[in-house]
């Protein structure tokens, strides 16, 4: 068993964080990837699930580029995350509806009930104003620098 996030959705994460650093400055798809290190192709691909999330809004043209559709301190990583993968589910029996005919006799299942709980407040309390503090204290403020520099030309 794996409990790791996809590509897509750490790709998803770091451009939001990126984007909450810039602080409402619009920057490309092309210029996230490229400080990113990741192909504009599949970067594109991110932005555009974040767009239909309604956490990022897209313009093209000149002085174009992605922004945050929110405050930063109001777009959690639960949020991002399911941006990019759909609903958080620790096991099929948390998800509600019924969908585990064993749930009422499983003993297991207030523990995946639990975590699941846990794991949603964690990243509910985790917004992206913080991480992009984050993010700059822990030495990116140069790379944070130069996107917003990249964005303003």
């Amino acid at each position: 068993m794996n409990l790791q996030v996809s590509r897509r959705c750490d790709y998803a994460i770091r451009a939001a964080v990126k984007l909450a650093v810039a602080a409402g400055e619009a920057l490309s798809a092309a210029d996230l990837a490229s400080t990113m290190l990741i192909p504009a192709a599949y970067m594109e691909k991110v932005l555009s699930a974040l767009s239909r999330a309604g956490l990022v809004t897209g313009q093209r043209g000149p002085g174009g580029g992605y922004r945050l559709t929110r405050s930063p301190a109001d777009i959690s990583l639960r949020d991002v995350i399911e941006a990019a993968e759909g609903p958080l589910a620790m096991n099929v029996c948390v998800t509600g509806g019924g969908s585990c005919e064993r749930e009422q006799s499983c003993g297991v299942h207030s523990v995946w009930a639990t975590a699941q709980r846990q794991l949603i407040a964690l990243l509910e309390g985790a917004t992206l104003d913080v991480l992009a503090r984050e993010e700059v204290a822990r030495g990116n403020a140069a790379q944070a620098a130069r996107l917003v520099q990249i964005a303003r030309t």
